[in-house]
């Protein structure tokens, strides 16, 4: 490396203690100064957000709402055990249309045959649904909650249908049946739309 005189900036030979040039004292420099190349940073690793958890969250909430569980229980074991009610439904219109107990009030009151014979239409109807909800709960069909909605409505509309009609000919008849098919619809179609566990269970 060419250095140079302090004094008269002649150039000077490595290690020589005199300038040729002025004769004055080459003074020592001091040895060059390293620098330490700055350590690379560690690369910043972005914080996990607050949606991943909020999302890792839900999705174990999610797991354990999948399923027939919690208040969808109550609508399974209904559908389990309403179509024996239809099959008993069926067999005693049956009864009343062709048993001989029954022939001689049919052919006194015009009307009542006809009532008999929807009642059985209803209860063929409501076996058919009920058994075809059962397929779609179990396989956990997407479309199972708004069918299920609809046989709910349809279900109010026919019993309404049978005890207005079942009331010309028995102002007495009981309203039980179709009141409990109106809280029915006022409970479980609500929760068929809102539900969360509903939502996520029947996705196939």
């Amino acid at each position: 490396m060419t250095t140079l005189c302090t004094h008269c900036a002649a150039p000077l030979d490595e290690g020589v203690l005199r300038c040729t040039q002025c004769g004055r004292a080459v003074e020592p420099q001091a040895p060059p100064v390293q620098i330490a190349a700055p350590a690379p940073l560690a690369p910043d690793l972005p914080a996990e957000p607050s949606t991943t958890l909020f999302a890792s969250a839900m999705q174990s909430a999610d797991r354990d709402l999948y399923g027939i569980g919690g208040w969808l229980i109550m609508p399974a074991i209904g559908l389990a055990i309403s179509p024996f009610l239809s099959i008993h439904g069926i067999v005693t219109d049956l009864g009343v249309l062709v048993g001989g107990r029954y022939q001689a009030v049919i052919a006194n009151r015009p009307g009542l045959e006809a009532l008999v014979i929807f009642e059985l239409a209803t209860n063929a109807i409501f076996l058919a649904s009920l058994i075809a909800l059962n397929v779609l709960l179990y396989k956990k069909k997407k479309t199972f909650p708004a069918c299920m909605i609809a046989y709910l409505v349809g279900q109010l509309v026919l019993l309404l249908i049978d005890y207005f009609a079942a009331n010309a000919f028995n102002p007495h008849t009981s309203p039980t049946t179709a009141i409990r098919s109106v809280i029915a619809c006022l409970i479980w179609i609500p929760y068929f739309l809102q539900s969360r566990r509903v939502e996520i269970t029947f996705v196939h």
